[in-house]
């Protein structure tokens, strides 16, 4: 009894020393367990009733910020061996100089659909996005680490059944495994899912945001009112495609649809219209 009694309070020693986010995947682990006994003590009650919904929420949020810690902890780590090798120094420039090309490809992309004209007639809109998109780029390469999380959680648990297994084999071999190794590994994997399904969900309202934004700011910064091809100066604002056809928003026209493709030629500005008509 008196060794049971010290074990568990070796054990609350232990766990009131640990980290922060050893704590956090406690708690994640403890509301996982405790939903899993609910489950199967009453089957009859539906996974998505808010109980269940409200354990899985906390599991979900305390591994997922666990993991967030972790992910800090080894950007931490790759900033120092930036500062201590030029070889990751360069390879950090090389994926920086990709990720701005990307992003301003993905802000070009987003231009061409809100206007439904190319991205070069709208230059200060793809630089107004290209910052913005470069957040929903960061979210994609965060993804990239997610996989990287999933193959150390992998390793690390492919280890530690090794060194159990020789220990069964081999009654000499002495190993002791650390005693939150199972407990992180678990847990680290249910906050990869947590966390990989929110940036699901964000990343399409964040591409919606950025193309409200991109519309907006190409109507009201790229489009002027003041043209002959203007039928109404307080209704229309225009941008001119080529020497033959301008594109034409409209303040009746419905927030973020595709501009109006308006037949009128260049020449139309260098002299008055004939019969004082305005041109079509």
């Amino acid at each position: 009894m008196n060794k049971r009694l010290n074990n568990l309070m070796e054990f609350a020693i232990e766990w009131m020393e640990a980290s922060l986010c050893i704590k956090l995947y406690s708690v994640a682990m403890m509301t996982a367990i405790a939903w899993v006994i609910g489950a199967v003590i009453e089957p009859q009650r539906p996974l998505t009733g808010p109980l269940s919904l409200a354990l899985l929420g906390v599991a979900a949020i305390a591994s997922g910020l666990s993991l967030l810690i972790e992910i800090h902890a080894w950007a931490t780590r790759l900033k120092t061996w930036q500062e201590a090798s030029w070889l990751v120094r360069g390879t950090f420039a090389g994926l920086l100089t990709m990720a701005l090309a990307f992003s301003a490809a993905y802000a070009s992309t987003l231009v061409n659909e809100i206007t439904g004209a190319p991205p070069s007639l709208f230059p200060y809109t793809t630089a107004f996005l290209t910052p913005l998109a470069a957040l929903a780029v960061l979210l994609m390469v965060v993804m990239v680490v997610y996989v990287l999380v999933f193959a150390h959680a992998f390793v690390m648990g492919t280890l530690s059944m090794l060194m159990g297994v020789m220990k069964i084999i081999l009654p000499k071999f002495k190993t002791k495994a650390a005693r939150w190794v199972t407990l992180v590994i678990s847990m680290r994997l249910l906050g990869v899912f947590a966390l990989a399904s929110g940036i699901l969900q964000i990343i399409p309202w964040y591409e919606t945001a950025l193309k409200s934004i991109g519309w907006l700011f190409a109507v009201r910064y790229e489009m002027y009112a003041h043209d002959p091809c203007v039928r109404n100066t307080e209704l229309e604002r225009l941008i001119r495609s080529d020497d033959e056809t301008v594109l034409v928003v409209s303040r009746d026209q419905s927030f973020m649809t595709p501009l109006e493709r308006r037949r009128c030629p260049k020449t139309t500005g260098l002299a008055p219209a004939s019969g004082g008509q305005t041109p079509q």
